[in-house]
């Protein structure tokens, strides 16, 4: 009798897991709950699988999908955890990831390779017919290890090894709630390339406006080269977690331009996720998928190209006419779930000023434009007193080919032309006519060179509005050349310059004119850029000891990178002292396919810190001396040499109850608390000897514990535990315990 309740109850599990359209088993029992999709977004690669919830529970049993054998055991401190690879009859590969524990034929022989290797980690690759699963059987038990929360990690890779979408076609849940679209990016992608008059990318929210309908109703002004991006995520009817939609579709007046599937990839091309998004934070709100291909994005469900322009002689873009177009968006679940997004821009030429001055010896101002698009332009005038405090109109009447105003008989007014073409777009420039005063210093003017599209340029801010735009000078080895400035903002200048302008190394650049009451400012900045290519070298300094070298071995082109210093202050922890002072590295992320290597600091116990502005901390990325000499950056930001002269401080010994499984370890395990304010642990350096032989210990890089299991074999009451670990430049803890044993 009791024999039939258990395979009745086994038979209810199993039926319970099967739906009408599923290919296999789902993999545990209970509601068929996610928090991740395929495709989705991770630091450095796509996620390859889905994350099944646990509820918080560890413990719970991993079935087969189908009949198979164990092809692959792995289990490491970070990344998957303890990993479970079952290879199908048909070829196909079942992965179960960030478990707690296997049966216990398997922890039995992974605890054993583990002690006869003396490692705490380790990849083995088994034999068929050495460990044999049918459909329902459990594998594995889920847990957390590498991971902050209890879920099952599971994917399915095809026969060569490429992971598939586990939703498409294979498994079914129930989910009836459309993805959610929150804003647009715009991005400009071509030198001289504007997005409402800036050369920096612009993001704009969307309104919802119906059932799984958005709109950005503000019209956009393009002019130039450019593609979108999208802030978007999915949720299922249940749970409210945030993830990566299947599919989005980007259409122009109709016509399909670019389609992203979250179908398949390699992993030689899970990298090429730097390729396809743009990062603001850390939050679904604050990332952008990327709706246009970048070189280097080589995924074979993703189609089209995504660049637009007006220039029907560029290759690898969309032409589009002059003029207003519509853009809509699809987003869609593996489900068929849809939310759709619109939006509109023009896209021409802006108007540019060619007079703007006040004449001599009258309070008259003549003014013209021209909108090369050939259409009329709006005109005003303004005037203030206050240094653009508060602004006055000015009355306008047409003279020919100008415009005039009578203005103030003030001699310290200054004027604001802003002009309007017949498609919205609009330019402004500030003027003045002062008497020439001399005086030093009552001018404050802040420069910074920056990156735009397809140059680089020079950042101009005065606290005073200035009677005519900056004149600005780059001085190189062939002597001092010209650049022009735009006006961006009232007290707010940019000068854009190709590359071929830029030293490789220094660059002075002179910045000079006058304000609206007459006095005059000279400005001299020197920038440091860097011009990376494929093989090559850049170097520059950060002190007068410490010189740093740059090099990848696959560059896009050549590309500059900038370096400046940082106003940042250096860190409020005793553990560690800063080498060097810090500085920011500015580069277009994408145009490498291979991390920049930076050397040149080599001394013991240091290591290159990257600083985190959402955490406000310094976190070690690496350490020179034992990296070779050069650490790996992948991502523009401020970074700083330090010294680690402390190790790590090992907490007292606890116990806590073990989470049911195999039942080869006890119901219970020892932990420490470990701390390091520094460098951080190295994951893989502890050592634990039991009795004074080596035994298998844990590192919870999440928790800043050190676990270490007992096997249900131990036979000791009185137990001598020593307990070695250290940090990633090398500093060492070693601390005695003693316990007796339950």
């Amino acid at each position: 009798m009791r024999t039939r309740i258990i395979i009745l109850a086994v038979v209810s599990i199993l039926s319970a897991s099967v739906k009408a359209k599923d290919i296999y088993l789902w993999p545990m029992v209970g509601n068929r709950q996610i928090s991740s999709t395929f495709g989705e977004y991770r630091k450095g690669h796509y996620h390859a699988g889905i994350d099944i919830r646990c509820f918080g529970r560890v413990g719970l049993p991993c079935f087969a999908i189908s009949g198979g054998y164990v092809k692959r055991i792995k289990v490491r401190p970070a990344g998957y955890g303890k990993a479970l690879y079952l290879e199908l009859d048909n070829g196909v590969t079942a992965v179960y990831a960030h478990l707690h524990s296997f049966g216990a034929a398997i922890d039995s022989m992974v605890y054993n390779k583990m002690i006869e290797s003396r490692k705490n980690w380790c990849d083995l690759f088994l034999e068929d017919e050495k460990f044999r699963f049918e459909i329902g059987d459990t594998v594995a038990f889920t847990g957390r290890s590498g991971s902050k929360s209890p879920h099952l990690h599971f994917e399915l890779r095809n026969n060569v090894g490429s992971p598939i979408n586990p939703l498409l076609d294979i498994f079914e849940i129930d989910d009836e709630m459309p993805p959610l679209i929150s804003a647009l990016e715009v991005v400009p992608l071509g030198y001289g390339s504007k997005i409402n008059g800036y050369y920096s990318p612009k993001v704009l929210s969307f309104k919802i406006r119906e059932k799984n309908s958005y709109e950005i109703t503000d019209t956009l002004q393009l002019d130039g080269v450019f593609g979108f991006g999208l802030s978007t995520w999915d949720e299922q009817s249940i749970g409210g977690y945030k993830m990566g939609p299947f599919s989005i579709e980007l259409s122009v007046d109709g016509r399909v331009l670019y389609c992203i599937e979250n179908r398949i990839f390699s992993y030689g091309q899970s990298g090429e996720i730097a390729f396809e998004y743009d990062r603001y934070g850390k939050s679904w709100t604050q990332r952008f998928n990327l709706l246009f291909r970048k070189m280097g994005n080589s995924r074979s469900d993703r189609n089209g190209t995504g660049v637009i322009c007006a220039d029907s002689s560029m290759s690898d873009c969309v032409f589009l006419e002059k003029g207003l177009h519509t853009g809509e968006l699809f987003v869609r679940d593996s489900f068929g779930n849809e939310a759709k997004g619109k939006f509109y821009f023009i896209l021409n030429d802006y108007p540019y000023i060619h007079t703007a001055k006040r004449l001599e010896n009258a309070f008259e101002v003549i003014v013209s434009s021209i909108d090369p698009d050939g259409g009329r332009v709006n005109e005003e005038l303004f005037e203030s007193f206050n240094n653009g405090a508060s602004w006055e109109n000015v009355p306008l009447r047409y003279i020919g080919k100008y415009t005039n105003g009578k203005v103030s008989p003030v001699s310290n007014a200054v004027y604001k032309y802003v002009v309007v073409d017949e498609d919205g777009a609009s330019v402004s420039e500030c003027f003045a006519s002062p008497e020439a005063k001399s005086a030093e210093d009552m001018v404050f003017c802040e420069c910074q060179v920056r990156r735009i599209a397809g140059a680089v340029a020079l950042e101009i801010k005065t606290d005073k509005i200035l009677a005519s735009l900056p004149r600005v000078e780059i001085i190189n080895h062939n002597g001092p050349l010209r650049i022009k400035a735009e006006q961006l903002g009232e007290k707010l200048y940019l000068a854009p310059f190709e590359y071929g302008t830029i030293n490789n190394g220094e660059n002075l650049f002179h910045v000079w004119g006058r304000d609206y009451r007459g006095y005059e400012f000279n400005k001299y900045y020197v920038a440091r850029v860097v011009l990376l290519e494929s093989g090559r070298e850049g170097v520059f300094r950060i002190s007068n000891s410490l010189k740093i070298n740059l090099k990848s071995s696959s560059v896009k082109g050549k590309v500059p990178c900038i370096i400046n210093s940082v106003s940042l202050s250096a860190c409020d922890n005793t553990e560690m002292s800063m080498i060097s002072t810090p500085f920011n590295l500015d580069f277009a992320e994408d145009c490498f396919f291979k991390p920049i290597k930076m050397s040149g600091c080599r001394e013991d116990n240091a290591g290159l810190f990257r600083f985190d502005a959402d955490d406000s901390l310094w976190k070690c990325i690496g350490v020179p001396e034992m990296e070779g000499g050069s650490v790996a950056i992948d991502k523009s930001g401020t970074y700083a040499y330090f010294r680690d002269g402390l190790p790590p401080k090992i907490g007292d010994i606890k116990k806590a109850r073990n989470f049911s499984g195999s039942g080869f370890f006890r119901k219970y395990i020892y932990y420490l608390t470990i701390e390091d304010k520094g460098s951080g642990i190295d994951p893989y350096s502890s050592r634990v000897f039991w009795n004074g032989k080596w035994t298998v210990s844990q590192w919870d890089q999440i928790r800043d514990k050190l676990y270490i299991p007992v096997p249900t074999f131990r036979q000791e009451k009185v137990v001598s535990l020593r307990v070695e670990i250290g940090d990633r430049v090398g500093n060492v803890a070693v601390k005695d315990f003693g316990f007796v044993l339950e």
